[in-house]
């Protein structure tokens, strides 16, 4: 869990260990890590109404980060229970599948999409390191590096198994403790190119009991 003086944040499936430390901006205030009491005197210190919005948006930020934590960890009954019947999900990154972008509308379509997603895509581990993110109003923007490790056959790969890496926003807007809406950015060309890499060097993954082309 994020902490206004200790925050390293990692979110993981089926892998333990924490990762790369956040960074919280905000325009003259910064927290990174243990803060040594000599190196912010008390009168340094934030107080009264800039300390209080810190203290929000830490809360803020605390809330959804357990929420992507439950899908990423494919917990998704907890999931759930951070979003509503009207809550939104959208993923603009589909073009690189050939698809329309996501759309979704309530708990159990967006938790069935991240489900159906995991299965079809041979998923093994997901790890989303969160170099940053900041707090604008009741949106959350965890800006970082997503890690996947897949199964190569559900790619066509003759390989047990691939690691690649991207770029990810994830945008996440509360109201009231709940998830009202919740959008993925990725850049998924750069796992691309990564997957053409895996395709020349292992060639293409054939089922049992049929021949190589």
């Amino acid at each position: 869990m994020l902490s206004s003086t200790w925050m390293k944040v990692s979110l993981r499936r089926r892998a333990c260990g924490i990762g790369t430390a956040l960074l919280f901006l905000w325009s003259g205030f910064s927290v990174a890590g243990p803060v040594a009491a000599q190196d912010h005197p008390p009168e340094a210190a934030p107080s009264g109404p800039q300390a209080a919005k810190i203290h929000h948006d830490l809360n803020l930020a605390d809330v959804a980060w357990e929420y992507l934590e439950a899908l990423l960890n494919e917990h998704f009954d907890q999931a759930a229970t951070f979003l509503t019947s009207e809550s939104r999900y959208q993923d603009f990154s589909m073009e690189f599948f050939g698809r329309d972008m996501v759309d979704l509308k309530g708990a159990k379509a967006i938790t069935e999409f991240w489900r159906a997603s995991s299965e079809a895509s041979g998923v093994i581990e997901v790890r989303f390191d969160a170099d940053q993110f900041f707090v604008a109003g009741p949106n959350v923007y965890f800006i970082g590096t997503a890690w996947v490790k897949n199964e190569g056959k559900a790619w066509g790969v003759n390989m047990e198994s691939m690691e690649f890496t991207f770029t990810q926003i994830s945008h996440i807007r509360m109201v009231d403790g709940k998830v009202t809406y919740h959008a993925d950015h990725v850049d998924y060309s750069e796992a691309f190119a990564q997957l053409e890499t895996y395709r020349e060097e292992a060639g293409a993954w054939v089922p049992e009991g049929k021949e190589k082309p």
